[in-house]
């Protein structure tokens, strides 16, 4: 809980006093084995990979008996739908964010959902 409420007011601060922006820095890689390298370093050098597949999905398919074939395309499905909203939404997002004041809202309302968060803990 404590830990939730500084996260809270250090996101509500840096919505008051900070100008944030985002700005694209760094080369763009025109490589396609250098692109396809770094995506399967972001892949497979991940830990969180092997506890989503191994720990977290493995435990939830063992409560599907009998529809283990249902369950693996849905968990397909599920991520190809995320991680397909995920690139086309960053890249429609980029947009917004270059505006200081949406960095300041987004801030502000980080800043209440880990405030709200902290306090149904406590309830």
């Amino acid at each position: 809980m404590y830990f939730l409420a500084c996260l809270s007011c250090l996101a509500a601060k840096s919505a008051f006093t900070t100008d944030h922006a985002l700005q694209a820095q760094g080369k763009e890689v025109r490589n396609l084995l250098a692109a396809t390298m770094i995506c399967l370093a972001f892949t497979w050098l991940n830990p969180h990979v092997y506890l989503d597949t191994f720990v977290l999905l493995g435990s939830i398919s063992t409560q599907h008996e009998g529809q283990q074939v249902a369950f693996g395309l849905s968990v397909i499905l599920g991520c190809f739908v995320f991680f397909f909203s995920l690139r086309y939404g960053a890249k429609l997002l980029i947009l917004v964010f270059k505006n200081p004041k949406a960095w300041k809202v987004h801030e502000f309302i980080i800043g209440i959902v880990m405030l709200a968060l902290g306090v149904s803990f406590l309830v």
